[in-house]
């Protein structure tokens, strides 16, 4: 049974399936696990803050500024990639 406010479970392909039918459960599977699709590339995030993240691809924003040079980013990982350099 689903907890209230969770999608169900994607269905399980028959024991007996064909090659065609697992390739249609497997997509099925994928696109029920990823609900929150990008309206510009189509391209789908298991989490809507992903989607959020995601979008400053597209927007071309890069809010996270170095401290020390003033390049930007648009991922903190990337920023935080970036600060190594001033260390060494």
């Amino acid at each position: 049974a689903a907890v209230a406010g969770t999608p169900a479970a994607p269905p399980a392909p028959p024991e007996a399936a064909s090659k065609e039918e697992k390739s249609y459960f497997r997509r099925l599977k994928y696109f029920m696990e990823r609900r929150f699709p990008c309206g510009v590339c189509q391209k789908s995030f298991k989490q809507s803050s992903h989607l959020v993240q995601h979008m400053l691809v597209h927007s071309g924003e890069r809010p996270y500024e170095c401290g020390t040079c003033g390049r930007t980013y648009n991922h903190v990982s990337s920023l935080i990639r970036h600060r190594r350099c001033h260390k060494e």
